[in-house]
């Protein structure tokens, strides 16, 4: 589990930068429609990593949550 949230995370801030950087070039380019569709494609990737991130953390609090719950049963 841990193993997923560091690839999502990595791989969320790798889209944020790219992203960011078509946003950059888009600022002095806004003609390039390669680059718009990029950014539109590469928004939706975000967004789904966003979901399988968001996922991700509330599996890994649902699992602190048993465990801290377990070890509060045992004293």
């Amino acid at each position: 589990m841990k193993q997923d949230y560091y690839r999502l995370l990595g791989e969320l801030q790798t889209v944020d930068f790219f992203l960011s950087e078509l946003n950059l070039h888009l600022a002095t380019h806004p003609q390039d429609h390669r680059a718009q569709a990029q950014r539109k494609e590469y928004h939706r990737i975000r967004q789904d990593l966003n979901r399988e991130y968001e996922h991700c953390i509330r599996l890994m609090h649902a699992t602190q949550e048993q465990l801290t719950m377990r070890k509060a049963r045992k004293k």
